[in-house]
């Protein structure tokens, strides 16, 4: 092989490449990204990009850790590590007062493909939903765990028994309100059965909430939460109903902005304990809306 590229490089065939622009190696992640390695393979032999290999030795790319079950701390905790390093996510300027704006808290479902797979990092089997996933032993020890993982899905002795693929991700995420690196970042990826309850997800949105106030790449560095939004999901809003406004706090309207906002009829004053505002995608109030008006117009199109 050793002379075979000595032969080429005499011919002039063989282009020795390194030094790669921190430019190169975001278009070879980009294309890798969007298209798969075979693309990056293809372009890397056409015109000259970084390789798979060269590209995962040169620029650190953040891992998320899907949670198996219900989301722990732990897992919350690596994701912030992952995605919040100031290395990763830059750190935005702070105002003249010194503070940082701060950040909603995002919640959706993403669509999955139903299927179980292998996660060597944990040793786990990945694909079940969160909600029955406890009933069964994930961890791959011999064939007969996998056995049993199968059995517990196609063949249960009861419905006790039962265990679902995830057809949906619960995906949290976080994004500042600021034009500054405003992207969200994904802090918790949960495979659902969607027989999800909103008490259950309140439970773990303080979990979330609590792990970002204590991580050093969380509140620390990027600005406290300022407001809770989601999706038109009844379960995510009945979590924020309970966190927000059955056990909400009531802003002080004797001092600061509380004031300006006593004034405003109609208008929520009530937070979390954490000072939480529960709000909404604005695209699904207009919806419903819209679903209203169809439902009742007699001239729907």
């Amino acid at each position: 092989m050793i002379l075979n590229l000595l032969e080429r490089a005499l011919k002039g065939l063989h282009r020795a490449r390194g030094g790669f622009s921190s430019r190169d190696l975001d278009i070879a992640f980009l294309a890798k990204a969007l298209g798969g390695p075979k693309l990056l393979y293809a372009l890397q032999k056409a015109f000259g990009l970084a390789s798979r290999t060269t590209l995962r030795q040169a620029k650190k790319i953040p891992v998320l850790v899907p949670s198996i079950g219900r989301p722990t701390p732990g897992k919350i905790n690596a994701n912030i590590s992952a995605f919040c390093d100031p290395e990763i996510k830059p750190v935005r300027q702070a105002s003249a007062a010194g503070t940082l704006t701060g950040n909603t808290l995002m919640f959706d479902g993403v669509a999955l493909e139903t299927r179980c797979s292998y996660c060597p990092k944990c040793d786990q089997v990945l694909g079940l939903c969160r909600e029955h996933s406890h009933q069964v032993d994930t961890h791959v020890t011999d064939i007969s765990s996998i056995e049993k993982i199968r059995k517990a899905i196609f063949e249960p002795e009861s419905d006790e028994d039962k265990v679902c693929f995830g057809c949906e991700a619960t995906v949290v995420a976080v994004a500042p309100y600021s034009s500054e690196h405003y992207q969200a970042v994904p802090l918790v990826a949960s495979p659902s059965c969607k027989t999800k309850k909103g008490t259950e997800i309140r439970s773990w949105i303080r979990d979330v909430v609590g792990c970002w106030k204590a991580h050093p790449s969380g509140e620390k560095v990027h600005g406290p939460i300022w407001a809770s939004g989601s999706n038109g999901d009844a379960a995510y809003w009945y979590a924020k109903y309970l966190e927000c406004l059955e056990n909400g706090v009531e802003v002080d309207t004797t001092q600061g902005y509380g004031k300006v906002l006593k004034e405003l009829d109609g208008i929520n004053l009530f937070t979390s304990p954490d000072g939480i505002l529960g709000t909404c995608d604005p695209k699904h109030v207009f919806k419903r809306t819209r679903s209203i008006t169809s439902t009742f117009c007699p001239f729907n199109n």
